[in-house]
């Protein structure tokens, strides 16, 4: 913190000039740095949200991140955190005392004059522009603009060049190069010093004067600053009134959206919505579409409800106050496949009766009907219908985004109804469009591309469209897709017993979304495998209990719980239930199957083996062993081995491993149970394969069931 004029500067200069001289520039921690500062400092492996929150306060200052990670483990929150109203985790980071008092002694250094000068740039933001700040402090009086100093004369634009120039030389402020008169403080919390020594009614109405002069400032550029605005005029809502709040707050929300910042979007949507009061009217309602849209990619799936429900009174308000046009819009926009939300068909319902025939509106509108009456209604044959509809409205325009469209969604329709041809070729045919049209939205394509050469054993090209769709989520910004991206490559690393890359893909998509089943089946069916049960079954019991796949919950139960009633009733109750889709039937039906295979239940067995779905059951899925081992237990022994011999030859060629080992276990016991001629034998080349394979990959419950039948031969 050397200015020129200090002593010891002149023997920086001269040191310079020696040929051993080497220049360190001394950086902030990187972020991987402070990970593993928290790790030792605390005794935790740190969760990313809290890695972030330390990393973006302190921007790596060594002793900022001390301090703060400090702090944090004295009030008991470096572990948990705060639960926010989505059911996020977030961590509050104060400035802790420490921290407090080396920049309060580098601000003592300062003139007075340049304390006041900054405490009103530190109000406007971390970054401020001189003009503005001069508005601010010169002119009228300087006391107006920092809230009653000693100083009282206005300060005149050299008066604050001088002082912005001393808080340069201190390394308070820094000049930012893409724009002359732009500054910005050298850290944040430098900035947060400065506000947190103002009282609450003085820092109001510093944000009033603010807001008011930044909006006169701007001018007819204005929209372009529509962010830093709502900060201010939400600040000062008590002095200003909401009028210019929502104003931007809707203008901040709009521009959100189109540079695909949902997450930005629902802030200033639901700020703009929380200012809102009296009558409803058309604010309230574009800014609840706005929110419901943003949503739709922010929130988990069990809080996808939220999101519909605020387009549904979007709708209904625009339509109310007799703007139709409007209500179609709200509702009209790119969902996605996901289970769980209800209601928005019966939208897509209304909002068709009223849209234009054969419009492009009325053919987007299809395609997300399809979509939505096939999951919410199991309406297979209608949802055909609106794609086919919309379709030829595509085609009767030219228009290859509504084409797009209507193949993107209709890919998992056809997946969820088990139509893996046609799941197959509208999934090819969204890639294709999607290239030519630059539109990421062909992420859950790639995710049903990648499903299908899985089941057909072809590993090289799984791979390929898994990784693909990762890319095109982190375009999207969609949770939902992001978590489908990273479901469908952990899978494929799980079927090929690549434990720890399957590990990586399901710990980054628990930090998108903690609670999505698709992941926690996958992480609880590689901890059963593993023997981990203490672990898989706490798993089941806390966060994910109410939102797991039953498939998941089977396994465990039939294994390891010795009451499996509840999820034998809750499955049967759902096989031949009229709105759930043949793919979410089959998927009880193996949980039923599940259970039926480790408590060795025949009847079970039976039931499940003799139900028409059970034929329809996806191997890469649910396991190649599966099918072999509920015949078996069923006492189909004929069918049972042209199942275990299929699976077998089907994963050794797509290298599956696990599901090989498992599949040649439970061959073995089955010809064990059956003792023909050459069984006992045969049996005994199959364990020594499972055995073989178990220990490479470390499937502990597997190798020691093995072992355990083995000892049982050789008595």
């Amino acid at each position: 913190e050397l200015n020129r004029r200090h002593p010891l500067a002149v023997t920086l200069g001269e040191l310079t000039r020696e040929r051993l001289f080497e220049r360190v520039v001394l950086r902030g921690l990187q972020r991987h740095d402070v990970e593993r500062f928290i790790e030792i400092a605390a005794g935790i492996t740190p969760p990313a949200a809290l890695v972030d929150t330390v990393h973006s306060q302190t921007e790596g200052n060594p002793l900022f991140v001390t301090e703060t990670v400090r702090l944090l483990i004295q009030e008991g929150d470096i572990a948990s955190g705060q639960t926010t109203a989505s059911g996020t985790t977030s961590w509050e980071v104060r400035i802790p005392e420490g921290v407090r008092e080396v920049i309060g002694r580098r601000l003592d250094r300062l003139s007075e004059r340049c304390n006041e000068v900054l405490t009103t740039a530190a109000v406007i933001g971390r970054q401020f522009r001189f003009a503005v700040l001069l508005k601010l402090v010169g002119g009228d009086g300087s006391s107006a603009g920092n809230g009653g100093s000693s100083t009282s004369d206005p300060i005149t634009e050299n008066m604050l060049l001088d002082a912005l120039d001393e808080a340069l030389d201190g390394r308070i402020i820094e000049e930012l190069p893409e724009e002359v008169g732009l500054y910005q403080f050298t850290h944040a919390q430098m900035q947060e010093t400065l506000t947190s020594e103002l009282s609450a009614n003085r820092l109001v109405r510093m944000h009033a004067r603010i807001a008011t002069a930044l909006e006169d400032y701007y001018g007819d550029k204005a929209e372009e600053h529509a962010e830093e605005l709502v900060e201010h005029f939400a600040e000062a809502e008590v002095v200003l009134g909401s009028e210019n709040l929502i104003r931007w707050a809707i203008i901040a929300g709009e521009r959100a959206t189109e540079s695909v910042a949902p997450d930005s979007a629902v802030f200033y949507y639901q700020t703009g919505i929380d200012a809102h009061s009296g009558e409803p009217d058309e604010r309230l309602a574009t800014m609840l579409a706005g929110l419901g849209r943003a949503q739709f990619s922010t929130l988990e799936r069990n809080d996808l409800q939220i999101s519909i429900d605020n387009l549904h009174r979007a709708f209904d308000l625009h339509l109310d106050q007799g703007r139709p046009d409007a209500a179609i819009s709200a509702v009209m926009f790119q969902t996605m496949s996901v289970h769980g939300p209800s209601g928005f068909a019966d939208i897509l319902e209304r909002a068709l009766e009223i849209v234009e025939d054969g419009s492009i509106e009325q053919g987007r509108l299809l395609a997300e009907f399809g979509l939505w009456v096939s999951h919410e209604r199991a309406d297979y044959e209608t949802a055909l219908d609106a794609f086919d509809r919309a379709l030829k409205i595509a085609s009767r325009h030219d228009d290859r985004a509504l084409e797009l469209r209507v193949y993107a969604n209709s890919t998992p329709v056809h997946f969820h109804n088990q139509d893996h041809e046609a799941k197959f070729e509208t999934a090819l045919k969204s890639i294709e469009l999607a290239k030519q049209l630059d539109d990421p939205i062909a992420v859950d394509a790639h995710f049903h591309a990648s499903n299908e050469y899985a089941i057909r054993g072809d590993v090289t090209k799984a791979k390929r469209h898994a990784a693909a769709a990762i890319p095109l989520a982190e375009r999207l910004k969609n949770i939902f897709h992001w978590t489908s991206a990273l479901a469908i490559n952990a899978a494929i690393s799980f079927r090929l017993g690549d434990w720890s890359e399957a590990n990586d893909f399901l710990n980054r998509g628990f930090e998108l979304s903690p609670n999505e089943p698709r992941l926690a089946g996958q992480k609880i069916h590689i901890e059963f495998l593993l023997g981990d049960f203490d672990s898989a079954i706490e798993h089941l019991q806390s966060q994910w209990a109410d939102s797991l796949s039953l498939w998941a919950i089977g396994m465990i139960c039939g294994a390891r719980l010795s009451t499996p009633d509840k999820v034998i009733a809750q499955a049967k109750a759902h096989i031949d239930a009229d709105d759930l889709e043949p793919r979410g039937r089959a998927t009880e039906l193996v949980s039923l199957g599940m259970v039926a295979i480790a408590n060795r239940d025949a009847t079970l067995a039976r039931e499940v083996f003799e139900h028409p779905m059970f034929s329809r059951l996806e191997r890469v899925y649910w396991g190649s062993w599966v099918e072999g081992a509920v015949a078996a237990t069923a006492g189909h022994l004929e069918e049972a081995e042209h199942y275990f011999t299929s699976a077998i030859s089907f994963d050794r060629d797509a290298a599956y491993r696990p599901d090989l080992a498992m599949a040649l276990s439970y061959y073995a016991d089955m010809l064990l149970d059956r003792n023909s001629p050459g069984d006992r034998e045969k049996a005994i080349e199959l364990q020594d394969e499972a055995i073989s394979i178990a220990r490479d990959l470390g499937m502990k419950p597997l190798l020691e069931r093995v072992l355990a039948k083995r000892e049982i031969l050789r008595a």
